[in-house]
């Protein structure tokens, strides 16, 4: 079967300014959002592979559970689907099934950073009879923002995987927004999020065993290594993840296990680490519903329904755009 048109966006992601910016500051810090090139994508698909981690399996269980009811909230017939970081796409699948199942015509627009993981994602979903695979290799907004140039649908928006949960609490506000005044009155979004759970729970799933964490987050180095020319030596650096219960947030950061200057040849200039000097590189908020309730209404979103795992340790919470919310 052919392979669907990959559509390649402008890249416009300020990787180098960023990670000047991060090592310069104090306390370091690089963004989260750099964890995903290629190899760091099919590193994460690792990761959610582990029984430690549990936020893929429980919104798998989610989909599984409540894959009818939440098709049945989508009014139109047709439908635009956009996915934000979609990864390999094996719970999207779920629902997209399911659209099939109740008849509905279906555009598929997976947008992703990692072109191998949009690769992987079309090996999972084809286009076929009422579906049609969009798939687009970029960042979020200049992703979505090709598609709403496109899309004449309703549009049912999924940022799953709890990655709004890497966003502080102003900046997943800002985000959102952003994300409302995209789209139009009527469209929904599909997100994910993790609840507030038993600390140890947590700890095991961000702090794993078997290493694989640890090397995702070393990951970064490699990459700066590559892309920038850096001369980081991964074993002197080590991956430590806590619980902070005042910002009811898992944080991970690389620590530096000696007193040491990296040289990074795209800047032509040193960066010096104290002896177990932390780079902060990853906040994974967990939230309560109430929080969900307020995240919506500060978004100026509505709340239309929450959707549980069996646990009820997840939800995928459905929101949609507001009619008034366009007129400014």
């Amino acid at each position: 079967m052919e392979m669907n048109k990959i559509e390649k966006l402008e890249q416009d992601v300020p990787f180098k300014v960023d990670v000047y910016k991060g090592l310069t500051s104090s306390p370091k810090e690089i963004s989260s959002k750099y964890f995903y090139d290629d190899e760091g994508s099919l590193i994460f698909q690792e990761i959610t592979r582990m029984k430690e981690y549990y936020p893929t399996r429980l919104e798998m269980d989610v989909f599984t559970r409540n894959k009818s009811d939440i098709v049945k909230r989508i009014e139109n017939d047709r439908i635009d689907v956009v996915e934000l970081g979609a990864g390999d796409g094996h719970k999207t699948k779920v629902l997209l099934e399911e659209m099939s199942k109740q008849k509905k015509r279906t555009k598929f627009f997976p947008i992703d950073i990692s072109e191998k993981a949009i690769r992987e994602l079309l090996k999972n979903i084809q286009s076929g009879p009422g579906l049609e695979v969009l798939p687009v290799v970029g960042d979020f907004f200049h992703g979505l923002g090709k598609v709403v140039e496109e899309s004449l649908n309703q549009k049912l928006v999924l940022f799953l995987g709890s990655n709004i949960g890497n966003f502080g609490p102003g900046e997943r506000i800002s985000f959102l927004k952003g994300l409302k005044d995209s789209l139009n009155p009527g469209d929904m979004i599909l997100i994910g999020l993790d609840l507030k759970k038993d600390i140890q729970k947590l700890m095991d799933a961000y702090s794993d065993p078997h290493g694989v964490t640890e090397r995702f987050n070393l990951n970064l180095l490699k990459r700066i290594n590559r892309e920038l020319g850096g001369n980081f030596k991964l074993n002197q650096f080590y991956h430590h993840a806590f619980y902070n219960p005042r910002k009811g947030a898992m944080e991970s950061s690389l620590l530096s296990l000696k007193e040491q200057e990296v040289y990074i040849e795209e800047y032509g200039t040193s960066f010096h680490f104290d002896e177990f000097e932390p780079i902060l590189l990853e906040h994974s908020y967990k939230f309560t519903l109430s929080e969900i309730q307020n995240m919506a209404h500060l978004s100026g979103l509505d709340l239309v329904e929450n959707f549980f795992d069996s646990s009820k340790g997840y939800v995928n919470s459905l929101w949609k755009v507001k009619a008034e919310s366009h007129l400014h």
